[in-house]
C-alpha cells in the first residue's frame, strides 16, 4: 500500500490498527514503510508518501 503524498502516514498505521492490524517490530529498508498483518495473518506493508 503506497500513499498519496499529502496523506498522514502515521494516521493512516493507526487507522489499520484500529481496524485490527498488528504492526511489526521489523521495518524494512530506511525506515520508509512498517510491515504489519491484517486480522487473518497475511502480512502487508505501508510506505511513507514521497
Amino acid at each position: 500500500m503506497s500513499l498519496p503524498a499529502d496523506d498522514d502516514w502515521e494516521a493512516e498505521v493507526d487507522r489499520l490498527v484500529s481496524l485490527g492490524a498488528t504492526r511489526t517490530d521489523t521495518a524494512e529498508g530506511d525506515g520508509g514503510q512498517v510491515l504489519m498483518f491484517d486480522p487473518d495473518g497475511n502480512e502487508f506493508s505501508v510506505r511513507r508518501p514521497r
